[in-house]
């Protein structure tokens, strides 16, 4: 067990200075100092780059120099600059337009090595599992690529196969994050008001589900239940014997990319008729499913004979509880009734919301920004316009939105884009009514609401029966005088750092006078075994406390605080 502790020890401190070596690079060298970190690698203080070039990327702009970083750090940091990307709440506008250009694109791999990975994980050569499989990748990314092949039945499929280490090098990556977004935490106060390590769990979270291919193996098959009856649209089939959590196998669909308009129409397809279906397709998995494809986008649409829509790549998937369905009901019925109090509250209710918020002055912002749309006309109302506004309006008062509520506005706002591609005169807004008021009208239904007074009614006599053995315990304890209250402080623990390094310090001098104190009263007894006519144990203490006091001058001075 020890070795391979220590293995992962040694991989991830040469990890750590390849990443700090590359954020030097890219102009970040500050932001390292300030977190003490370059003391620890004393080689990264060197320069990594030509000076023209160190200039050259120095005159680069904040955002491009972090699209830059990111795509020579590698898969970890390019996903999680995508995520990032989505997240207009988080982050001003010219960071998000300069993280949608990162691409994960690579090289693919040798096909060998992909084979190798194939019969590896379906147990099987590969001749023996499908009767053509074609070297040439379809698609290659950081994390996997993708190859054509046939089934021995005949079928023609999608091979999607990880890439060799990739789950390795995925999670030591995120180890790295995590120290390093504490670290951040701690050393710069100022970074916590956008939550650096909560990012980096949910990210986290999103990376584990990423790289197990089952995972989007079983979004699949639910998306396939929730149409089952929905003729209009076409979910690819799962060959679960061919699939693992690092190889994937999907029926191949033969269409029309949606935003080829013009393929479409030589096809005897109609733009309209199709507009209509991808909106509808959308709102059902909102409203009706609350489980949505988060990324529409054109790539990952086909339409097949009679303007069947077939969505591609499940990676990235959105979810609505129950929670949040309830409280977008309460939105969009605040919204109608012009209610800016209850509009605000519920708002603040959704998002993580900061303690020092100027409520007052964000309730006047939010009646602002409706008042704007009160007179404008529903087919004049820009879904992509409105989030970017509600969106900066969380930015600047740092309300942190749900994750899977921003993938909802970008899952909208590109939907209301592709469908008004295809049919400019399309109503977005009106065909999306019908759903918003089936919703109203299903969570605050009589049925709906006799079911919530049940549950909070139990929850109450569950509590009435605890109640009197509860506050027995309690006064028992206050007639004891052993009632305790705990409490921290959150400011307090970047000073309390401080102190118990200090304190630390200050008992290594104590020992180190004590040390030399007892060394000269050796030295002037003059007894026990000598060497050079002095006693050995005052010399031994002497030298002790000398190397002892030079590394607490070195590592005072390391740390920049005399």
């Amino acid at each position: 067990m020890l070795l391979p502790k220590l293995f992962q020890q040694y991989r991830n401190l040469k990890r750590y200075r390849q990443i700090i070596k590359i954020l030097m690079n890219y102009g970040f060298a500050e932001i390292l100092e300030r977190l003490n970190l370059t003391y620890y690698f004393e080689k990264t203080k060197q320069v990594f780059r030509p000076p023209k070039e160190r200039k050259r990327i120095i005159r680069l702009s904040l955002p491009q120099r972090i699209r830059l970083a990111c795509e020579k750090l590698g898969p970890t940091f390019v996903k999680l600059g995508q995520i990032a990307s989505t997240r207009p709440d988080l982050f001003p506008p010219e960071f998000i337009r300069e993280l949608q250009e990162l691409q994960d694109q690579v090289a693919p791999l040798e096909f060998s090595v992909i084979k190798s990975v194939v019969e590896q994980e379906l147990e099987s050569p590969l001749e023996n599992v499908f009767s053509s499989f074609e070297e040439k990748s379809i698609a290659s990314a950081s994390i996997a690529q993708v190859h054509q092949a046939k089934t021995w039945e005949g079928e023609r499929v999608v091979v999607k196969v990880q890439r060799p280490d990739s789950e390795e090098i995925i999670t030591t990556d995120l180890a790295i994050l995590l120290d390093l977004t504490s670290l951040l935490e701690r050393r710069l106060p100022q970074s916590r008001l956008y939550q650096p390590r909560r990012i980096v769990e949910e990210f986290t979270k999103t990376m584990e589900r990423e790289i197990d291919f089952l995972n989007e193996g079983r979004n699949i098959e639910r998306f396939a239940r929730n149409f089952a009856g929905d003729s209009n649209i076409y979910i690819p089939k799962v060959y679960w014997n061919l699939s693992t959590s690092k190889v994937l196998t999907l029926e191949k669909i033969e269409g029309i990319k949606i935003s080829e308009i013009e393929k479409l129409k030589e096809a005897g397809l109609d733009p309209k008729i199709i507009a209509a279906r991808g909106a509808e397709a959308i709102l059902k998995q909102i409203f009706i499913h609350g489980f949505f494809h988060a990324d529409p986008h054109p790539g990952n649409i086909f339409v097949l004979e009679d303007n069947v829509l077939a969505l591609l790549d499940y990676g990235m998937i959105g979810r609505i509880d129950p929670e949040l369905m309830d409280l977008l009901a309460g939105l969009f019925v605040a919204v109608m009734k012009k209610d800016i109090s209850n509009l605000v509250k519920i708002f603040l209710k959704i998002g993580i919301v900061r303690e020092e918020i100027n409520e007052r002055e964000f309730r006047a912002e939010v009646r602002e920004m409706l008042e704007r749309y009160y007179a404008v006309p529903l087919n004049k109302i820009e879904i992509r316009k409105t989030a970017e506004e509600i969106m900066s309006l969380a930015r600047h008062y740092a309300v942190r939105l749900p994750a899977d509520l921003v993938l909802l506005g970008k899952a909208l706002s590109t939907t209301q884009g592709l469908v008004l591609l295809l049919n400019p005169e399309f109503n977005f807004v009106e065909t999306a009514e019908p759903f918003l008021r089936e919703l109203m009208k299903r969570q605050f239904s009589l049925t709906r609401l006799i079911k919530d007074f049940s549950k909070e009614f139990e929850a109450l006599v569950s509590l009435i029966k605890i109640l009197p053995e509860e506050l027995e315990k309690i006064i028992k304890r206050l007639a004891a005088g052993q009632l305790k209250i705990e409490f921290e402080h959150k400011d307090l623990r970047e000073l309390i750092e401080v102190v118990n390094r200090a304190s630390n310090r200050l008992a290594f001098a104590l020992i180190i006078a004590g040390l030399i104190v007892a060394s000269s009263l050796i030295m002037q007894l003059n007894k026990g075994p000598l060497i050079l006519g002095f006693p050995i144990l005052g010399v031994f203490g002497f030298i002790l406390a000398g190397i002892l006091g030079l590394w607490l001058i070195f590592s005072i001075l390391r740390s920049g605080r005399l």
